[in-house]
């Protein structure tokens, strides 16, 4: 009998698998795409350009698409769609650039907002009202 260790091992022996095996298909494609259009994406490009897809397969929100590419590659990191979502949402309204979206997910805004509103659930505050007790709480971090 395979013990739970040995079964963990077997899954991510063919994680590793399939992980180099889609690098060795987009360096294929990366080389196709230049010698074919004269076009040279990188494989990270085409990497994110994948995981766009596959996190948006039918299509993706109007609100994601613009912003940014590199706004977008941060986004694609993060695995919530609420977390996506919400940060979509702030770069929008905020015009963050990407050192200030990268700065929010660092200090992880989406959960203290998240722990906020869980905490004052019966009042009803601005972002502005919600950055004055973000700052708070992360001076006290």
């Amino acid at each position: 009998m395979f013990s739970e260790r040995d079964k963990y091992k077997d899954f991510l022996e063919k994680k590793i698998y399939l992980k180099e095996q889609n690098i060795l298909i987009l360096k294929e494609i990366s080389k196709g795409l230049k010698k074919d259009l004269g076009v040279d994406y990188s494989v990270s490009e085409l990497y994110f350009m994948q995981k766009l897809y596959l996190m948006y397969p039918d299509v993706a929100p109007l609100e994601l698409l613009s912003l940014s590419w590199e706004h977008i590659q941060i986004l694609l990191h993060l695995f919530s769609k609420r977390k996506r979502d919400f940060y979509v949402e702030k770069c929008i309204a905020y015009k963050w650039d990407v050192l200030e979206l990268q700065n929010a997910i660092l200090h992880d805004m989406y959960d203290k907002y998240v722990f906020v509103k869980k905490q004052y659930k019966n009042v009803v505050f601005s972002d502005e009202k919600f950055f004055e007790i973000q700052d708070n709480l992360w001076i006290n971090e």
